[in-house]
């Protein structure tokens, strides 16, 4: 086989430099061993240069002599030392095809020859190498005085003190043996690349990476930029074209007796010229050159890669991509020094494509992070004018050339000169068929963009380029993304998600390689798909999306925390599929809990048999007196071991809640702490929910707005204070609901000085035991009863240290006498813990936990126990005045001593009736918070008040969409101010089209005077969404007649059950108008055009036609939508109305 080195060709033995077949560079011609030739000959060359070896000696040479042919251009002589005949043949070839008989300086030794040598031969300094030690002959080899031996690692030299020292070639079995004759002058001229490892002596010389910048005021960065890539390179040359900061300083200080290189100053000539030149300094000493920017940082592991691909045939350069800000783009960067490629272009200037094959690097390998700083911007500013002087001089030279006006647009961009950068991507733009097309792609991109956002053209216009722009490329989600993004703005979401699906669906487009933008695809896009797939009901691909994100972004990335709540409520929403039957409607009206937590499995019977939790509490307690009210079946879907019921209330697991919300109506759903559960709620056939948390936030970041939401309940002012600052939109329905509590006094005898201490452990009982032996040794007659488990897994995983500190203090005290008055109780069921605290007398709680409400502070109320704790967070409530308060930390030494000094006159007899005001006053405080009264007051004043019944069907009243709940009454208002029957005191008729429950009618009738109000339904199942197919089961008639009953509008409401058509003929044919009509029937095309032409003629002149849902499904299915029926009667009718308004709904004033 026949291959090139340095610009030659030899022949060489078919398994020497074989191919290697790479699983992931397929295209690449990769030979073996050849990079480690190349590595061998430059040490060999370097040894020379250095003056320390005139001749050269290779024993057993191997494939085609490569090696000693090269090095002959460079040695005085070259001998060719016991060559096998294999290999002997290709060997003479190659010296008669690469080397002129006359100045032929290789000579071959055998065993007769070697015995003739000139004897000269043996004083001058020589180089041994052989592939392999064993070929050595070391008995030739001593009669040599000056030599350094090249050879695979032999521990038997290394052991037999043949040569005084060795070291190791980097990364490679070759080793320099030398002896002490050579030490110094070795050790100086090879300072750079000298390491030592222990013992070993290891030489890290290569000739992989030169490193070539051209720089003019880099700036102080500039220092952080050649120490990051200083581990990379082997060389350096830099060529200043003038600076005059502190650039110079900086590289004497870094590079200079670091690496290898060079300094060069020279005046700047061009881009192309300069960098040309750079080049040529460089030379080619090192297999590849990379050439940086005085703002690039190497990230990844690029001699890796080199290293692999070092002995490929194949390419000519490499590119790499380049990170700036939010573009990815590659760039040829690493160039081999042999191929003698060259800049062109003054300015923007690249490496030619005449006779260089370039591939790009794979992202994963590494890539380039362009560093920026407000000095770097300034530079980059300040230089934009000698930038566009060198292009237009770019454009007399070649006026046809297309990346000139590119670069000219880029430039007015970063100038803001939007106009002329607008006008010069759209010139590029022109060249359609010659040019860089990505580069095309990205000018009409770019013009969109400014189009759209700076010049502020209309949006058709900018559309228009968008899509421009991804016809020349139907693999790069760019212009999808910023399409989507204004229709989302807009509120327009079925559009926007289509162009965030198909661009989200298109991913990342690495193959392009220019003009990436890695955070549109990997953050923004999802970002915003992850929203709108909620409110297109696409659940699955929502769930897609958020792994998507969390795979692709790092845990601090400011919204992870806001995807994982994403993802974590689609995957609720995809754990079940609604069918397409009809669901269940039950006669006694159904309320459940979903209530997920717990430390272990639990259900109603356990507040009997074991402890539960606070929250566990209030399921169970509120659950069953509600169930003793009998409005409600109840249902809990907790962590239970099995289905059980438990005073009439049904504990099912929490996996039956996703078929069961979806399969059955359901009055009221209340969800408990986990608010991924909450948009399972909102999209089953639930009516009413309520969401409770017991934790100081919900579990999750999100909570979808949706009218079914009727109260979020936190457990204390103070948490409600807290959670709104983080929720501000969700103020107005948030309310404090506490716990209850039903331990009774029952005038027990209390046992004086007997403390207590029930809360978890990890929220203050490392304090009170720090404090307990002070307080043991002034009333020696104190006794502190623990009621919590020291194992509990929730303590030991937040507060691991901590704990481990309780547990070895309370271990030390208990072996103590008397133990210290202390006993450890343990996790005990309520009735137990009933019982300690009826005889507890106080309950001292140094909290140092953000306490929601705290349990245990009403338990220590309702027993007579007096209370002394800080005013940390919810005990601002639950204890407030009615306890002994001291305020601060309560960790600190400070609060400790305070404590102490307060408590001390509860601990003397004498002091007995101190305690009484606060113990009265607490008492009196908690006899209105039993369970029971609790539960009667969640029914009365929260879920029996929300009496009007939406049947999953929500309009204007309830604001939906969000912001048109305004639009309505600001027309209701022009309605009332300007019709004359209004003002004239006139009776007002409001008819409405599809009433559905009629919440919408009676709001009407409600806020327009002297109004009556009729509605229309069919109040009978037809096919266009799933609660209309249910209109049977669901008993809507009966709630509407029911809402105006007890909104006490049965004088004033009229319903009539009939086709909308039927009716209207028949109003048209007995003359009967109305003054202000409302159009939400069926949203078919075709009916909804008849309902619209049928009520128009029936609307008295001045009166208002409202026609709901213009937009709904317009872009889906147009013959289920009312969009062209309402854009067919506003284009017929257009002289007869006046327009008041037109989005969601249209407003219209007959004329």
């Amino acid at each position: 086989m026949i291959v090139d080195f340095n610009k030659k060709k030899y022949i060489v033995n078919n398994d020497e430099f074989t191919v290697i077949q790479h699983k992931e560079y397929t295209n690449l011609k990769i030979l073996k061993k050849f990079g480690l030739f190349e590595r061998l000959f430059s040490l060999i060359n370097e040894i020379h240069f250095k003056g320390l070896i005139s001749q050269c000696f290779f024993i057993n040479t191997t494939h085609g002599g490569i090696l000693p042919i090269e090095c002959s251009h460079f040695f005085e002589n070259i001998y060719l030392l016991n060559t096998k005949q294999q290999h002997n043949v290709n060997i003479l070839k190659n010296i008669s095809e690469n080397i002129s008989k006359n100045i032929s300086n290789i000579l071959e030794l055998d065993d007769n020859s070697m015995l003739n040598i000139d004897t000269n031969v043996y004083t001058k300094g020589s180089i041994f190498f052989s592939e392999n030690n064993t070929d050595v002959d070391f008995t030739f080899l001593n009669k040599f005085k000056n030599y350094i031996l090249i050879t695979t690692y032999n521990e038997d030299l290394i052991n037999k003190n043949i040569f005084n020292h060795t070291f190791e070639l980097k990364n490679t079995d070759f080793c320099i043996y030398l002896k002490n004759n050579f030490l110094d002058i070795f050790k100086t001229e090879f300072k750079y690349y000298i390491e030592e490892n222990g013992d070993k002596l290891i030489l890290n010389y290569d000739n992989l990476m030169h490193l070539c910048i051209m720089v003019k005021d880099a700036g102080p960065q500039f220092e952080e930029v050649l120490k990051d890539n200083l581990h990379l390179i082997d060389r350096w040359t830099i060529l200043d074209t003038g600076s005059t900061d502190e650039t110079v300083d900086i590289i004497n200080k870094v590079l200079v007796g670091k690496k290898e290189g060079e300094l060069f100053k020279e005046p700047f000539i061009n881009f192309r010229d300069s960098r040309n030149r750079l080049l040529d300094l460089a030379g080619t000493k090192c297999k590849f050159i990379i050439m940086l920017d005085d703002t690039y940082i190497v990230e990844g592991n690029l001699r890796e890669f080199l290293n692999e691909v070092r002995g490929d045939k194949y390419t000519s350069s490499f590119s790499i991509i380049i990170q700036s800000n939010d573009v990815n783009y590659g760039s040829n960067r690493i160039i081999k020094a042999d191929k003698n490629l060259r800049y062109i272009y003054k300015i923007h200037e690249v490496i030619s494509d005449k006779d260089n094959i370039n591939v790009i690097i794979p992202e994963e390998k590494c890539f380039i992070k362009d560093i920026t700083s407000d000095y770097m911007k300034k530079r980059t500013n300040d230089r934009k004018q000698l930038d566009l002087k060198l292009l237009y001089e770019e454009i007399e030279d070649d006026p046809m050339n297309c990346r000139t006006y590119y670069y000219i647009a880029q430039t007015y961009n970063l100038l803001g000169d939007y106009e002329k950068a607008y006008e010069f991507f759209l010139k590029r733009s022109e060249f359609t068929n010659s040019g860089f097309i990505q580069e095309r792609i990205d000018a009409v991109f770019e013009s969109a963009r400014i189009a759209n956002f700076q010049l502020n053209k209309p949006w058709a216009e900018c559309e228009e380029l968008y899509n421009k722009a991804y016809k020349i490329d139907e693999s790069r989600p760019d212009s999808l993304y910023f399409i989507g993004i204004h229709y989302y703005m807009e509120n327009n979401f079925s559009k926007a998600y289509f162009y965030f699906k198909k661009g989200f669906e298109l991913g990342f487009p690495k193959h392009c390689q220019y003009g990436l933008k890695p955070t549109l695809s990997y953050y923004f896009l999802p970002k915003y798909l992850a929203n709108v797939c909620y409110i297109m009901e696409d659940y699955k691909l929502g769930l897609e999306v958020c792994s998507f994100f969390l795979s692709n972004n790092k845990s601090n990335s400011d919204i992870y925390s806001e995807m994982v709540s994403w993802y974590k409520i689609y995957e609720k929403l995809t754990i079940f599929t609604k069918s397409a039957n009809t669901f269940n409607v039950p006669n006694k009206p159904i309320l459940c809990f979903i209530a997920d937590g717990g430390f272990t499995k639990w259900s109603g019977k356990n507040i009997l048999n074991d402890g539960v939790g606070g929250s566990e509490t209030y399921i169970i307690e509120i659950a069953r007196y509600i169930q003793r009210t009998k409005f409600f079946d109840v249902y809990v879907f907790c962590n239970c071991q099995e289905e059980e019921v438990f005073e009439g209330v049904k504990y099912k697991p929490l996996t039956d809640c996703y078929s069961f919300v979806n399969e059955n109506y359901i009055h009221t759903c209340i969800v408990s702490r986990f608010s991924e559960y909450l948009p399972l709620a909102f999209k089953g056939y639930v009516e009413n929910v309520y969401f409770v948390i017991h934790d100081l936030t919900p579990t999750g970041l999100v909570i979808p707005i949706d009218n079914k939401l009727k109260n979020i309940f936190c457990l204390t002012e103070w948490h409600v204070e807290y959670f709104t600052k983080i929720f501000p939109l969700l103020k107005d329905i948030t309310v404090p609901f506490y716990y209850g509590c039903n331990f009774k006094d029952n005038n027990s005898i209390k046992e004086k000085y007997k403390f207590i201490y029930s809360s978890f452990p990890n929220r203050g009982l490392l304090e009170l035991l720090i404090m307990w032996p002070k307080i043991h040794k002034f009333q020696p007659l104190s006794t502190l009863h623990i009621f919590c488990d020291l194992n509990n897994k929730w303590s030991n995983d937040v507060e691991p240290e901590k704990m481990n500190k309780i547990k070895s203090i309370l271990n030390l005290y208990l072996m103590q006498e008397n133990k210290l008055g202390i006993t450890y109780h343990g996790w005990v069921k309520k009735s137990i813990l009933e019982e300690a605290w009826r005889t507890a007398d106080i309950w001292f709680y140094p909290c140092t936990f953000m306490e929601t409400f705290s349990l245990t502070a009403l338990e220590a109320a309702s027993t007579k126990t007096l209370v002394i704790t800080n005013n940390l967070a919810g005990l601002q409530n639950t204890v407030g005045d009615r306890g002994v308060i001291i305020y601060g930390d309560a960790s600190t030494d400070e609060w400790k001593k305070e404590a102490f000094n307060k408590l001390i006159p509860f601990l003397k007899p004498e002091n007995e009736k101190m305690k009484k005001p606060f113990i009265e006053r607490n008492y009196e405080w908690s006899l209105k918070l039993t369970w029971e009264n609790q539960a009667n007051k969640l029914l009365n004043e929260y879920i029996l008040k929300n009496k009007l019944e939406y049947k999953g069907m929500y309009n204007w009243t309830n604001d939906s969409p969000n912001g048109t709940k305004e639009i309505f009454f600001k027309n209701i208002y022009y309605f009332n101010t300007n019709y004359a029957k209004i003002v004239n005191g006139e009776k007002v008729n409001i008819l409405e089209v599809g009433t559905y429950t009629g919440t919408s009618l009676i709001e009407l009738v409600k806020n327009i005077p002297k109004s009556n109000g009729i509605g229309i339904d069919l109040w009978s199942s037809y096919e266009e969404n799933e609660l209309l197919k249910n209109m049977n089961n669901l008993k809507i008639e009966e709630s509407f007649y029911k809402n105006i009953r007890i909104s006490h509008l049965e004088n004033r409401i009229k319903g009539i059950k009939s086709d909308s058509t039927n009716i209207l003929i028949k109003f048209i044919q007995e003359n009967k108008y109305f003054d202000f009509i409302y159009i939400d029937g069926s949203h078919k095309l075709a009916d909804c055009y008849s309902d619209i032409i049928l009520s128009w003629r029936i609307l008295e002149k001045g009166g208002i036609l409202v026609i709901d849902d213009y937009y709904y499904l317009k872009d889906v299915n147009i013959l289920h939508s009312p969009y062209e029926a309402i854009n067919h009667f506003l284009e017929k009718y257009k002289n007869e109305y006046k327009l008041l308004d037109i989005g969601y709904r249209v407003f219209l004033q007959k004329l």
